[in-house]
């Protein structure tokens, strides 16, 4: 599948698109994982006649870094500009732990825009998190094995079954960061906890 770019005036988005000729289905991947984790998916979307679009968030994947911010509305008001780019209006937005919260505030600000919404694992609402959990996390992304230590921890969300091509996905992971959040966090910006306020 062909990258294709989507230039914004804070940085450029990478996507990839299925095809079809339908109403757009946009895909969007959780914060540290790529389009690709759509890979399945987005070809059976294509073939049940919709087109399916896959995106990385910014600073994530094939998306440039550094941008000025990754908080929800900042990713919401790109998801709203590649709509817009795609003319794909009234699109299906698909998302995965981060971006629902981004998918849920864009259709808050357009719906006339967004059709539908499908939250996976979403982060939507502002958590306490464990403080320790806290402190977990932040040595996981701040230690010099952190490439390897993201790979185990987004293994660990793959308990039973995981698809044939796995460890090529993880090494792609490693490739691009790892999975973003680790290059946003080089960037200027500020990461913050999903929230809609």
């Amino acid at each position: 599948m062909q990258t294709q770019y989507f230039k914004r005036d804070e940085g450029t988005l990478a996507y990839s698109d299925y095809g079809g000729t339908g109403e757009l289905v946009l895909m969007l991947p959780g914060m540290g994982a790529l389009r690709s984790e759509y890979r399945f998916l987005a070809p059976q979307i294509s073939a049940a006649g919709y087109r399916a679009v896959t995106v990385d968030l910014r600073g994530h994947g094939e998306s440039s870094v550094p941008w000025p911010a990754y908080d929800v509305p900042s990713v919401g008001s790109d998801i709203l500009a590649l709509i817009d780019h795609l003319d794909g209006q009234g699109a299906h937005l698909i998302g995965t732990s981060f971006s629902p919260a981004a998918s849920v505030w864009a259709a808050a600000e357009r719906p006339e825009v967004v059709r539908s919404l499908v939250l996976i694992n979403p982060f939507v609402r502002e958590a306490k998190i464990n403080p320790l959990m806290k402190a977990l996390f932040w040595l996981m992304l701040n230690n010099p094995w952190r490439v390897r230590t993201w790979a185990m921890y987004y293994a660990m969300m793959y308990p039973t079954h995981k698809p044939a091509d796995f460890k090529d996905y993880l090494s792609q992971l490693g490739e691009h960061g790892p999975a973003g959040t680790l290059r946003c966090r080089r960037g200027p910006g500020k990461l913050v906890t999903p929230a809609i306020r």
